[in-house]
């Protein structure tokens, strides 16, 4: 079912609404829970025609649910992502979380009265009406609240609780609130452990099969044991109180209310037992069973075995009732089917819940629990049956009972209980269907379990109780009873008065016996109702057919057709074959009737085969133009005539089938009344028919009298009763002296409702009294009596203002108010009989007139007519077809002109969008060029209908002469805006002047445009008005020699009755309407004068009462404008006679005026919150005049009404008599004229026919503008769909057009051919390519592409098509060109699926997911090396709905291990059905494009130069075989050069290789480098994230290097390797190459820095040194601290050196020695009072420093020499000797100064060579600026500001000293320190990749 989209407005949601959302679903989700929530998810696609931007907020949504197929959803929430939007939605019934309830209690009330009293309680009425079946009496009080909680929350006041019901949802807005009794259908599964996708919560904590009960005052009571307490490996005891039981006290005496409230016992042992008992009752609530919820994955379970023990959950319906067996446990628990998840697209459950109820499992399993026996008795319906003779009943139905009881011995079991005897179809109560119950009450049945309905019982009581729907006979010797009738009592027979009625068509009702056709209605009448509908049918097409044609001629106006464009014609193609099908289904209705012969029923068999013919050219024509997008003039032209051939077959055949209907008519009214003979011989006999008509006519007239006198009737009746509700009103009101507000109120409602009614009086008078037949005492009559009842109602009227006025009643009061009234109705009594006298007169005088006149016409009626009748009928056909053939030539120059007047607008808005920026791009100057043309063609087109018109020989001279001149003012015109805009496009850019000079040029052609089709219009008009004209003197003169004038009479009196029937009808049918019109006013201002009463009724008006105010203001101003339409169509009607048209226009003003005086009294009255007497007397005087003055206009717009209609008639009647007279007839003339014209038409349609057949393969046409050249040729696909090749060539007088192009495709295969891309295709191995190839066409294989799988390798690879749809039980064929490379074999195999194909499972080609597969070829091993085909052919079954193509590529050919190893494929094709030759012998059709592929092309050679569009360009060496091509282009925009390119400069966004391995894009400056198709890296630019700063990066694929290489000599012939980075480890030619850097010679670092660069390994020949030469430098990290490192292997021979250049020796000084043994100083060591720690001094001699420790604790050294500050020398200390820490604290501080500049950001470093354990920064910005210290780290740290300019912040860095050194932890092997392997770089995170 269709999911859509309504207007959140909407209080129908009917129809389609704004449209149907079901494509753009990606993802549905409803989600249910019990009494809890309802609401769904959908994931919305963003479409291209931004069809999802229609989705609003609070839209509603209608869709299929588990409830309704008809739920809606309110949308809540709309999420946006980038490709998709996700819509969240309620159901409509939660729109009552928006309704307020300020206070309601709904007191002793069943259900459906309950839901009633809350939402009548609500703040606004809601949408959402409820139903409930409870009859259960409560009571519930809410107290501002919101009507949704009132409903369904957990608190204990809400309905679901104090009525135990369920919310279920129904049909749109409708919900049911019904008794919670879950519904056992008899569903069972199984539950056990371990299943995936369903899972238990088994809970066994509250679980009690043990009870100890406590009665009142802790009295112990014993125990109870469940009767499954053995069915549990242990005990589940509790204790339970009972406090409602208990012992009475002694001496305490007990009232009847304190007995009524507890359960009082005199002895103990007595209320134990008791308690025992109540206690035992529990276990039926399944206390003793465990509390389980089951939550069930369907779409998990769906494709395991276990979905065998679930599937039945699928027919599930909310708050059913399921038994699962927990195999684990060998226990079976029932749940409740309470929640779930559903797939709108599906609509099927995705997840279900069930779980138990809050009172228990077995709550209602025991039948010992006696309100549950209670409940069900009370579902028992109550029939009395009393007083029926049951002896012959039992007698007639004896043998049925006894079947039932044999029957019912199988599957019958018989349990017997304490209280009753059940007789069932299980064993257990809670599975069983049907069901009887015997107990001391009767006997009940039920058919639906043990829970009822009982749907039979018999009662103790003696009665009989029976559902009607069981009931179906009753078979008895006696019935008694008054009246026997079906169900709907349409047929029905009285017992005691004698009367019937069958279903209305036979009937006697004591008076009067009737039989009736099947309608109601006489032959005649049927057959006039059976034509209406046939031509209102018709009619519906016809205009269906002009609106679908409009919309594709708007389509293709502009020669492209866009997708959405597209999809309008597909639409309307859909909508012809419709309109086909409808004509076709009246056709053969009319064809099959017995009652059509002869000449009917020929011509209208030849004018629908013309039809249906016409309408097959049409749709191939249609088909045909949108196949490539594109619309050429030969396109649109062909479409034209072929639109104008449909038309003239449309209107052609309509003409038929109402031949045809009246043949029928005529026929049949022959055979029903044996009326006509062959001819009318006698003029007697013609007269008495004709007299016969006529006195059927005065019956009519006497039939309309009546009706007339019947609505007047109907009319005194209604004032009647208005003035008996106005005389209640009043009476209640006066009773006790005093007239309220509300009461004065409701009495001028009542007054208001008489004055409309005295209104219609008022019409009706006029309308009887002005009518010229009523004369004499009648008259007279009528008029002394509405005076009189006209002063009677003002004194009526006048006397309740005057009780009303002073809000109090007198009795004097009292007794003129009776009086008035009993003169009132007196009075109307006696206007009523006067018009019932005066309409009688009124019709006398009528039928008396009718039958003179008819007798003075007839008299002169002779015999012998029929012949002439003949003839005049086809005079009358020839002329209306000389009218219509030219109306339907001025309808196809209006739509040529209005074509052309929309393609006129289209280009202006063209060209000015195109100029608009003043910048013409080259698509733009592209799409004016050819907007040019299409006006060129326009033009013509005009030219050709001008001529047409100009040479016509009906065009007077003056009219020709203007629009010659317009042709040439117009024709001046477009030269000169074509010289303009070609000056326009001759340079890119656009100045003002150029723009002015366009504009007028394009408005003086828009202007001539206008005039030139205005004079086509006179000069169309002027030739059918002479053409008219002419023709019709032509048939005077032919006809005055025919005497005979006597049918033609009578056609003509009858046409002219009908004529006056019908404009009465019309009259009558716009007084209806405009009275219907003047009620809504009526009702709108009595609202409006209610709301504003009750409004200040309080003195004061609140927000909600001036927004009700403002409202209806709004009301009343729309509902004056309805009734100004009305007032004005009246009021300028040239009929009305000028004193009622006064009359009318002085109430219209009366009445405007009092609108704006109520208007402006109503405004100042909301101005404030607050209304004193003064405004509400103003108030009252306005709402009364304008209440006044609205009946007056309404009275006169009546009069006025009346006026019109009896002049009209009388004109019509005039019209109708002076026309017989001047009627004559023409025969013969007119026949051979007739036969002229029909043999012309046939000539005609014998060269269309030839023409057709001739276009259909070749034609060559001459336009105004254009010799066009076309070849088509066409293939069909065994009656699928016919395969369309076409070439065209045009010369234009500028330019010549070569078009080429295929179309309708049957190919079921995307990209069959490989057309310039493997789209639909795709590979399954990355070891293997799919790429297309260009390939040179053979006598075998004539595709230009086709796709090449290499697989270079032993292995599978499997290739496969996108999937496309198959049909059930249907042959196919499949076929393909093939060629190989050193392959093995190859198969192809078909997967299908038992689902069908949809937008979202195009590309879903998943072997594992389809449902089967066929092997189409299997290892075939016999392909060649050029191309050859191969086909197979197989059959569909049921389950093949979808399915897609796999191509096995199955490697090497045995003892190949090399080279190449291919399979190429082109024109892949599968196509329904197999065709063979007369040998049986398979015919394989030509290979075809797939149905949605449409490939065009077309070369334009112009001034401009050759223009290729959609198709290649190739240029040779010599002759045109391929291996010479040197140049060409392909469909996918790609230039190739075989050639060599010399002395040019290329600009262009690419470049590729032939081979594809090294591709250039110039736009992005990147190059991508690939070895035989594999990629091997890329060399591009980049720069540092966040940063404007870019550079050059080459990067090389996980497997290759990159290298830096030199010549190292000047004769070298190689480049030598410098360097290599590798992404892993990798040995080539015995050479280990290690991931990251691998220098290949020295790298020498000139007075620069090695910073954070991972480590430096050295090798010695590409392999790692040895241990006893390897070194490296890398970086260290530890904690904070980033060091540079360098490190040798565990070696004692090897040792890090560091010397320092001194250039004043010119010599290297050795400074220090590092090796494993130790570390040696060769000059002074400073350490500037830092320390040096945890190390080993070996000879100090040299060491500065004061003291050496480690953290505090005294160093032990081998030998230490200590310093004497005294005589400055240092002495050697023993290994034993100890020292303390005595320097300086390591918490020393240093502070640092600076200043930066600063723009948004700025980074300061810390001072070079320092390392620090922390630091504090403050700053100090110059000036009055703004900043602060956003971040800081090891070595840095950011200032930031909101400011843009730039300025100075001066900073002070605290630091304390670090807490260890890296060079002394290093030396000592601290264990500190690890080694990071991965360089960072700040423009290369490893994170981010690189930017191409």
């Amino acid at each position: 079912m269709s999911i859509f989209l309504y207007d959140g407005n909407d209080k129908v949601v009917s129809g389609i609404g704004k449209c149907n959302i079901e494509d753009l679903i990606i993802d549905s989700r409803c989600y249910w829970k019990k009494n809890d929530y309802f609401y769904i998810e959908l994931d919305i696609i963003k479409d291209d025609e931004k069809k999802y931007k229609r989705i609003k907020e609070l839209d509603i949504i209608k869709c299929k649910t588990p409830f309704s197929n008809n739920s809606l959803f309110r949308i809540k929430e709309i999420e946006k992502e980038n490709n998709k939007i996700t819509v969240k939605a309620k159901h409509i019934f939660y729109d009552l979380e928006n309704r307020f309830i300020q206070d309601a209690f709904s007191e002793k009330k069943n259900g459906q009265a309950a839901i009633e009293h809350l939402l009548k309680a609500c703040d606004e009425t809601p949408l959402v009406t409820g139903t409930s079946d409870i009859s259960l009496i409560s009571s519930q009080r809410i107290v501002r609240k919101d009507a949704c909680t009132a409903f369904i929350s957990d608190e204990d006041n809400s309905f679901v609780n104090r009525y135990h019901a369920w919310l279920s949802f129904g049909n749109k807005f409708e919900f049911t609130l019904n008794k919670d009794l879950p519904n056992d259908r008899g569903f069972k599964i199984q539950y056990g452990k371990n299943i995936t996708g369903y899972t238990a919560d088994i809970d066994y904590n509250n679980m009690v099969t043990r009870i100890y009960p406590l009665a009142f005052d802790g009295i112990v009571c014993g125990h109870v044991d469940s009767p499954i307490i053995n069915d549990y490996p242990t005990v589940f005891s509790a204790c339970i109180e009972f406090n409602d039981y208990r012992l009475k006290e002694e001496g305490k005496e007990y009232t009847e209310e304190d007995l009524k409230e507890y359960h009082y016992y005199d002895d103990v042992e007595t209320l134990k037992g008791d308690v025992l008992i109540e206690a035992n009752k529990l276990f039926a609530t399944g206390i003793d069973k465990p509390k389980c919820t089951f939550n069930v994955d369907l779409i998990a379970l769906e494709d395991t075995v276990e979905y065998e023990n679930i599937k039945t959950l699928v027919k599930l319906f909310p708050n059913d009732e399921v038994e699962v067996l927990i195999k684990d446990n060998d226990i079976s628990v029932k749940q409740v089917f309470n929640e779930f998840e559903y797939n709108l697209i599906t609509n099927k459950y995705t997840n279900v819940v069930l779980g138990a109820e809050s009172e228990g499992f077995f709550s209602k399993n025991n039948s010992s629990n006696s309100d549950i026996v209670n409940e069900v008795l009370n579902k028992i319906p109550n029939v009395d049956l009393s007083g029926m003779a049951t002896q012959g009943y039992i007698d007639g139905v004896k043998k049925d009972l006894e079947d039932l009881i044999h029957n019912g011995v199988t599957n019958s079991y018989v349990v017997v209980k304490d209280n009753e005897i059940l007789i069932m179809d299980t064993k257990d109560v809670n599975t069983c269907v049907n069901c009887i119950r015997i107990n001391n009450g009767g006997i009940a049945c039920s058919q639906s379990g043990y829970m009822g309905p009982y749907t039979a019982a018999l009662g103790i009581n003696g009665k009989l109780n029976i559902v009607e729907e069981t009931c179906n006979k009753i078979t008895a010797n006696l019935i008694q009873g008054g009246i026997i009738s079906d169900v709907n009592n349409t047929t029905n027979i009285n017992l005691e008065t004698g009367t019937f009625n069958f279903k209305d068509f036979i009937v006697w009702d004591g008076v009067t016996f009737s039989i009736k056709l099947n309608s109601g209605n006489t032959i005649e009448s049927e057959l006039n109702a059976f034509n209406t509908t046939v031509n209102n049918r018709i009619d519906a097409v016809n205009k269906r057919i002009d609106d679908t044609l409009t919309d594709v001629s708007g389509a293709i106006t502009d020669g492209v057709i866009e997708e959405a464009e597209k999809r309008i014609i597909e639409n309307s193609i859909n909508q012809l074959n419709n309109d086909k099908q409808a004509i076709f289904n009246e056709y053969t209705t009319l064809n099959k009737s017995p009652y059509l012969t002869g000449t009917a029923k020929t011509n209208l068999q030849t004018s629908y085969s013309k039809y249906s013919s016409v309408h097959n050219d049409l749709i191939t024509c249609i088909n045909t133009i949108i196949v490539d997008n594109k619309v050429d003039d030969a396109e649109k032209q062909s479409y034209k005539t072929n639109c104008d051939k449909y038309k003239d077959a449309f209107a052609d055949v309509k003409l038929k089938i109402n031949e045809a209907l009246q043949a029928i008519a005529d026929k049949q009214a022959a055979n029903v009344t044996s009326y006509v003979d062959t001819q009318i011989t006698a003029v007697n006999g013609n007269i008495s028919t004709k007299i016969t008509e006529v006195s059927g006519t005065v019956a009519d007239v006497k039939k309309e009298l009546n009706d007339y006198k019947t609505s007047t009737n109907k009319e005194i009746g209604d004032v009647n009763g208005k003035i008996d509700n106005l005389t209640n009103g009043i009476d209640q009101a006066i009773q006790d002296g005093v007239v309220t507000e509300a009461e004065k109120a409701e009495i001028r409602s009542h007054l208001v409702e008489l004055q409309r009614e005295k209104i219609d009086i008022d019409s009706r008078y006029d309308a009887i009294y002005n009518n010229a037949k009523l004369i004499g005492t009648p008259k007279t009559n009528l008029k002394n009596a509405k005076d009189d009842f006209n002063t009677k109602h003002t004194t009526l009227v006048n006397l309740i203002n005057t009780i009303i006025a002073d809000n109090k009643v007198t009795e004097d009061e009292k007794t003129s108010f009776n009086t008035a009234v009993n003169d009132y109705n007196a009075s109307l009594s006696t206007l009523s009989k006067r018009f019932e006298e005066a309409i009688d007169a009124i019709g006398n005088t009528k039928m008396n007139e009718m039958d003179k006149t008819y007798t003075e016409k007839f008299s002169t009626i002779e015999q012998s007519v029929d012949g002439i009748k003949t003839t005049v009928g086809k005079n009358t056909t020839t002329i209306s077809n000389v009218d219509k053939s030219f109306n339907d030539y001025k309808t196809a120059t209006d739509s040529k002109l209005s074509s052309m007047q929309s393609q006129i607008n289209k280009f202006s808005d063209d060209v000015s969008g195109a100029i608009s920026d003043n910048i013409l791009t080259e698509a733009e100057v592209r799409m004016i060029k050819k907007g040019l043309d299409d006006l060129k063609t326009q033009k013509d087109t005009a030219y050709a209908t001008y001529l047409e018109i100009y040479n016509n020989k009906y065009l007077d001279a003056n009219v020709k002469t203007n629009l010659k001149n317009a042709w040439n003012t117009y024709e001046s015109k477009y030269n000169t805006l074509v010289q303009t805009i070609n000056n326009l496009i001759s340079d890119e850019n656009i100045d003002d002047s150029e723009r002015t000079v366009y504009n007028t040029a394009m408005s003086n052609y828009q202007s001539s445009y206008a005039s030139l089709e205005t004079q086509i219009q006179k000069a169309l008009d002027n030739i059918s008005t002479k053409k008219i004209a002419t023709s019709e003197e032509t048939l005077r003169n032919e006809m005055s020699v025919i005497d005979q004038k006597a049918d033609n009479i009578l056609i003509k009196v009858e046409s002219n009755t009908k004529s006056i029937s019908n404009s009465n009808k019309a009259l009558e049918d716009y007084k209806t309407s405009t009275n219907s019109k003047l009620n809504s006013m009526q009702s709108q201002i009595n609202k409006f004068s209610t709301d504003v009463g009750a409004a200040i009724s309080d003195n004061i008006l609140t927000e909600a009462e001036i927004r009700i105010i403002k409202n209806d203001l709004n009301d009343l101003k729309t509902q004056k404008d309805v009734i100004y339409e009305s007032y004005y169509t009246v009021y300028t009607n040239t009929i009305l006679d000028t004193s009622y048209k006064t009359s009318l226009g002085g109430a219209w003003s009366s009445y405007e005026s009092a609108y704006n005086t109520l208007v402006n009294t109503i405004n100042n009255l909301i101005a404030d919150e607050n209304i004193t007497d003064d405004e509400r007397k103003t108030y009252q005087s306005a709402i009364r005049a304008y209440q006044n003055k609205y009946a007056e206009l309404e009275r006169q717009i009546q009069r006025s009404l009346d006026n019109i209609s009896t002049k009209k008639v009388n004109a019509l009647e005039s019209n109708v008599n002076s026309k017989i007279s001047t009627i004559d007839q023409k025969a013969d003339s007119i026949s051979i004229k007739v036969e002229e014209v029909d043999k012309k038409t046939a000539t005609n349609a014998n060269n269309i026919n030839n023409l057709t057949t001739r276009v259909s393969t070749a034609e060559s046409k001459v336009t105004p503008n254009a010799i066009i050249n076309t070849v088509k040729n066409s293939t069909d696909s065994n009656g699928n769909k016919t395969f369309v090749t076409n070439s065209e060539l045009a010369q234009y007088s500028d330019k010549f057009v070569y078009s080429f192009g295929n179309s309708n495709g049957y190919n079921l295969v995307q990209n069959g051919s490989f057309n310039g891309t493997t789209k639909g295709w795709r590979i399954n191995n990355s070891i293997a390519t799919l790429n297309d190839f260009s390939t040179t066409t053979t006598s075998e294989c004539n595709l230009t592409r086709f796709g090449k799988v290499r697989n270079n390798n032993a292995s599978q690879v499997f290739i496969y098509s996108n999937r496309f749809a198959l049909e059930a039980g249907q042959k196919y064929t499949f076929s393909f060109y093939g060629k190989q490379s050193n392959l093995k074999s190859m198969s192809v195999k078909l997967y299908y699926y038992n689902s069908g194909l949809t937008t979202s499972n195009v590309t879903t080609c998943n072997t594992a997911g389809a449902t089967g597969s066929l092997t189409l070829m299997n290892n075939k091993s016999d392909l060649t090396s050029s191309w050859k085909r191969y086909y197979a052919t197989f059959n569909t079954s049921t389950s093949m709905k979808s399915a897609f193509l796999v191509f096995e590529h199955n490697g090497y050919k045995d003892g190949v291990t090399s080279g190449s190893c291919d399979l190429d494929l082109t024109g892949v094709m599968i196509y329904k059905g197999v065709i063979s030759d007369s040998n049986g012998r398979v015919q394989v059709l030509p290979f075809s494009y797939s149905e949605n592929e449409i490939y065009n092309s077309s070369t334009i050679i112009d001034g401009t130069g050759l223009s290729v569009y959609d198709g290649n360009i190739c240029i040779y060496k010599g002759n045109s075989d391929g291996s010479s091509k040197v140049f060409y282009g392909d469909s996918g925009g790609n230039l190739h050069i075989t050639g060599q390119l010399e002395s040019c400069s290329m600009k262009s966004g690419s470049i590729s290789s032939t081979n594809g391995d090294l591709y250039l894009d110039l736009n992005n400056s990147y190059v991508i480098i690939k070895n035989n198709g594999n990629k091997v890296g890329q060399m591009m630019k980049n720069n540092f994230t966040g940063t404007t700063q870019y550079g050059i990066v080459m990067d090389a694929e996980y497997g290759y290097y990159t290298s830096l290489g030199n010549k190292t000599s000047s004769n070298a012939s190689t480049y030598s390797t410098m360097l290599t980075t590798w992404g892993s480890d990798k040995t080539v030619n015995n050479i280990l190459y290690k991931q990251g850097t691998n220098l290949h010679y020295p790298m020498w670092c000139h007075r620069q820095n090695i910073n954070d660069c991972g480590a430096i390994v050295w090798t010695s020949n590409g392999k790692e040194v040895e241990a006893t030469d390897k070194a490296s430098i890398f970086t260290n990290y530890s904690g904070k601290q980033s060091y540079l490192c360098l490190k040798i292997e565990d070696d004692d021979d090897d040792y890090i050196s560091m010397t320092c250049y001194r250039s004043s020796t010119n010599e290297h000084k050795r400074l220090a020695d590092f090796s494993w043994n130790g570390n040696h100083m060769y000059r002074p060591l400073d350490m500037h009072w830092w320390e040096i720690k945890n190390t080993n001094i070996v000879n100090a001699s040299s060491v500065s420093a004061y003291n050496l420790y480690y953290e505090s604790e005294p160093v032990s050294a081998y030998s230490l020499a200590t310093y004497d500050e005294d005589t400055d020398t240092y002495s050697e200390s023993n290994i034993t000797k100890t020292y303390t820490q005595v320097a300086k604290s390591t918490q020393d501080i240093t502070t640092e100064i600076g200043s930066t500049k600063v723009n948004k950001e700025a980074k300061v470093y810390l001072p070079t060579g320092c390392i620090y354990g922390d630091y504090f920064v403050q700053l100090t910005p110059i000036g009055k600026h703004e900043c602060w210290l956003d971040a800081k780290y090891d070595d840095y740290f950011v200032i930031k500001t909101d400011e843009t300019e730039e300025f100075t912040v001066d900073y002070m860095i605290t630091m304390k000293a670090p807490e260890k050194n890296i060079a002394t932890d290093l030396m000592s092997g601290s264990t500190g320190y690890t080694l990071r392997s991965t360089p960072i770089c700040e423009d290369r995170e490893d994170s981010e990749p690189l930017k191409s």
